[in-house]
């Protein structure tokens, strides 16, 4: 249908201009006018060119926002914890207490002469030692149980004392001129030391 308008259009063209040229006495100042509607006219109203569309360009003028990017941070690692040692409970151990080892005190006793002549003066003599070592300052004291002269009399007792001195020995004297020839007599020697009594006898016989 279109292509039959256009045809149309196109005869009848050459008449259209030839009415116009002879009415119109401008026919030549205004033939490119006739030209543009003649070439208006051959177009068909209903065609339509395809034209398209131009590129748009988008100017991107908004300001770059900073998009956070996540950082990886070190995986966390649990430690071990080291396990609570036991302490030792501290046990107190009583330590015996060291006893002392007695130490031994002896006395010896002995006389100046075991045989004195009759008139003659005897000495006797004590010592006290500890461990073998003499001990100063301990008071001796010495019992001479004598014999008795007459029947009446069984026995008599003299007594002399002493002081130990720093090797232990101690001494005190005593006559015989009231003792028979060939009596016997009997000496007892005591040492006090530390509230206690140690002793020994010793003695003599006169001639």
């Amino acid at each position: 249908m279109l292509v039959k308008r256009s045809i149309l259009l196109v005869l009848a063209l050459p008449t259209v201009l030839l009415l116009s040229s002879l009415h119109n006495p401008y026919a030549d100042s205004s033939f490119p006018m006739l030209m543009d509607v003649a070439a208006v006219a051959t177009a068909s109203p209903y065609t339509r060119t395809a034209t398209s569309p131009a590129p748009q360009t988008f100017a991107s003028t908004s300001t770059p926002t900073a998009i956070a990017t996540p950082t990886t941070t070190g995986t966390a690692t649990a430690t071990r914890m080291p396990s609570r040692t036991r302490t030792p409970t501290l046990t107190r151990t009583r330590i015996p207490t060291p006893t002392a080892t007695p130490v031994p005190i002896e006395v010896t006793a002995w006389v100046s002469n075991s045989l004195p002549r009759k008139g003659s003066a005897v000495t006797v003599y004590g010592k006290i030692t500890r461990g073998g070592a003499g001990i100063a300052g301990v008071p001796m004291h010495t019992t001479w149980y004598l014999p008795c002269t007459t029947r009446q009399f069984r026995t008599r007792t003299l007594y002399c004392n002493g002081t130990s001195k720093t090797d232990g020995i101690a001494s005190c004297s005593q006559g015989t001129d009231r003792l028979p020839r060939g009596s016997y007599t009997s000496i007892k020697v005591e040492f006090t030391y530390q509230g206690k009594v140690y002793w020994n006898r010793t003695g003599f016989t006169v001639r």
